[in-house]
């Protein structure tokens, strides 16, 4: 993971710049820009188009052009010390007493340094090449030959024949450096992890939908695309409430409190929902909503219980295996098969040795419900204190949490035929509750 550093300045900066690149660390790249000023607009914009820098180091006015450019890609500014500042005007004295200071900018430090210079220091401010040269102009027209600055002024002053002495040191180049370098690391570092966690989320079946605190979606998963037909980017930087009708994510955000297996109907489809705010160090800092469609769930829940089911609850019998030759048990077959057909709840009575259970299995096979379980249930067989458990199962608890559960028979024969065996036999009790729950279920149907 190799970092990239743009190093934007003029001239005699560079040299510092190359005094320093062979202690750089080996995974470190230094990208070079001679452009000055407003040239630099151009170079930036086709850098951060390309990527191809990670983070820049500037000085002087250059860094103060970078600033106004750059819109994605961090700048980190040479910085100028007191030390810096007496130790050029120390530099400068060997020479004169009398000296000007020419910077792009102001230097807060300066007015605290004014009285410990013991110097004539007259420090100057200029915008533009050409007021520079206007400034350098004056000063030897008053006699000043020594000139502190950034490379740009250097370099313009001897064309004036004055002297130039650099307003940086070597360690305040190297101290922005290593600041580049230890940013553009954390930087490569999250982006990696926010690649990972982009990653894990278009993994994830169910759709995740993530806001900031105003309600402005950050991260819309694949699965949410699927689920909701919308595409991910006519969705990030939008408001929730525009993207899923009746949202919740700003209440959730105001109450504090998670909302879970919600129903939300959005016109093309209906979703079960999860909505929670993300609190961080006490303080909501965002909203996350994560949902399937009800038809993915329905679905679901038919291959859980087939997996479940199926084991043991299968009717071998087909009306083709019942011969016989009575006319009139053949019309009550033809008569099965015409019911097996429908939905209803069917009451078959005989004697013991007659077959009821062979015509049971024998509906349930010509029926649309064929491919789902067949549950047998002796209501004889079973007594009375755990009739009730076993036809509607039950949950136990303990010390005031749930131990155990156990589906009852009529769970277990979802979307398949219950074969009660015997129902005649169950307390007048039971059948009032076992009567609510057939009708129940013929409703549905």
């Amino acid at each position: 993971m190799s970092i990239r550093i743009g190093v934007a300045n003029y001239g005699g900066f560079f040299k510092f710049v190359e005094r320093l690149r062979p202690s750089l660390p080996a995974d470190v790249e230094l990208v070079i820009l001679n452009d000055l000023f407003s040239e630099l607009e151009g170079s930036v914009r086709r850098i951060e188009a390309e990527g191809s820098v990670d983070i820049f180091v500037a000085s002087g006015g250059n860094a103060d052009y970078l600033q106004k450019y750059l819109k994605n890609i961090p700048l980190v500014k040479v910085k100028i010390t007191g030390f810096d500042i007496m130790d050029a005007v120390k530099r400068a004295k060997e020479y004169s007493d009398s000296m000007a200071l020419i910077t792009h900018s102001p230097i807060p430090e300066l007015d605290d340094l004014k009285g410990t210079l013991n110097a004539k220091l007259l420090p100057l401010i200029y915008q533009t090449p050409e007021e520079l040269n206007m400034i350098l102009q004056s000063l030897h027209a008053e006699g000043i030959r020594d000139i502190i600055g950034t490379a740009l002024v250097l370099e313009q002053a001897r064309l004036f024949d004055m002297r130039g002495h650099f307003i940086w040191s070597l360690d305040g180049v190297r101290t922005a450096i290593e600041t580049a370098i230890s940013m553009a690391r954390t930087k490569k570092t999250l982006a990696e992890k926010a690649r990972i966690f982009d990653c894990l989320m278009d993994y994830s079946a169910e759709g995740i939908i993530v806001t900031d605190k105003n309600g402005i979606i950050t991260h819309f998963n694949n699965s949410a695309e699927r689920i909701l037909n919308r595409s991910r980017k006519n969705i990030l930087g939008r408001q929730c409430a525009e993207v899923l009708p009746n949202t919740q994510l700003h209440t959730v955000m105001r109450e504090k409190r998670a909302q879970f297996n919600r129903i939300q109907d959005l016109g093309n489809v209906k979703i079960v929902t999860n909505r929670s705010p993300i609190i961080c160090e006490k303080e909501v800092i965002g909203s996350l909503a994560t949902f399937f469609s009800t038809s993915t769930i329905k679905q679901a829940d038919e291959n859980i219980r087939r997996s479940q089911n199926f084991d043991g609850f299968v009717a071998r019998a087909h009306f083709a295996d019942i011969k016989t030759l009575s006319r009139e048990f053949e019309a009550v077959k033809q008569k099965a098969e015409h019911f097996a057909k429908c939905s209803s709840t069917v009451l078959i009575l005989g004697d013991t040795g007659t077959g009821k259970e062979s015509f049971a299995q024998s509906l349930h096979n010509a029926s649309p419900r064929k491919n789902e379980p067949f549950v047998k249930f002796n209501c004889a067989a079973i007594p009375d204190r755990v009739l009730e458990s076993e036809l509607f199962g039950y949950e136990e608890v303990g010390l005031g949490r749930k131990r155990a559960e156990k589906s009852g028979s009529i769970e277990t024969a979802h979307r398949g035929t219950l074969f009660l065996d015997e129902v005649g036999d169950i307390p007048l009790k039971l059948q009032a509750r076992l009567l609510t729950a057939i009708e129940a279920v013929s409703y549905t149907h």
